[in-house]
């Protein structure tokens, strides 16, 4: 595990990893570094061809904006699933289709 400024890390390294896991909020809500469309282009060139990338999102103004973002950067394949804390989702966005069976542990 790296922790890292997220934004520094998959426009600067090149070598591909597996998973990526961002959980970075600023005091008002989360970093344009961390949600803008050049970073989730950014990770999604970062993984490799069966990478993950799990976002925790705060569902305000911007939830639409942030999880449109992640939708186009990886193909439409993402999963949103609530997490425990009220007010949050996370995202599960990946390189490949996401599977049936990983769909119903989150539905289920």
């Amino acid at each position: 595990m790296i922790c890292a400024n997220g934004a520094d890390y998959v426009r600067n390294h090149t070598e591909k990893v597996d998973v990526l896991l961002i959980d970075g909020f600023k005091l008002n809500g989360q970093p344009e570094s961390l949600s803008s469309a050049d970073f989730y282009n950014n990770c999604y060139a970062k993984l490799n061809d069966g990478g993950v990338m799990a976002v925790n999102l705060l569902k305000d103004y911007y939830y639409a904006t942030y999880t449109s973002r992640i939708r186009s950067s990886f193909k439409n394949k993402v999963l949103l699933v609530d997490a425990e804390t009220q007010g949050n989702k996370i995202a599960f966005a990946c390189k490949a289709v996401i599977s049936r069976h990983l769909s119903q542990i989150f539905i289920n």
